[in-house]
């Protein structure tokens, strides 16, 4: 194993540039390795609006003809708990993301 849950999966808001809000998970992992750089990881699932941490989403969304799912990873920075830049980067990335993701129905 590459690396260890340093912290369980909580759910997280985030307010994107267009002011629609978002949930996403948040995993904060720990490399096993000495080298090795902690990871914050994001992600949610999509119908084509907002983006949300369903917690069963092979369930939830089971019969929609469009889903999409976002995952992101960037090293945790201890000197910078002030910026995080996964959080920085789908602020401006999914409001440039939506208009191209087809509306899933039912």
């Amino acid at each position: 194993m590459i690396s260890t849950v340093a912290r369980a999966r909580r759910s997280v808001a985030l307010v994107d540039a267009a002011s629609h809000d978002h949930t996403l998970w948040e995993v904060n992992l720990k490399s096993n390795r000495a080298e090795g750089a902690s990871l914050r990881v994001l992600y949610a699932w999509c119908l084509g609006e907002t983006w949300s941490a369903a917690e069963y989403p092979r369930f939830g969304y089971g019969g929609v003809t469009h889903l999409y799912k976002i995952q992101l990873a960037s090293a945790i920075d201890a000197q910078r708990e002030d910026f995080d830049p996964s959080r920085d980067f789908l602020k401006g990335f999914l409001p440039q993301l939506q208009p191209k993701l087809v509306q899933a129905s039912h």
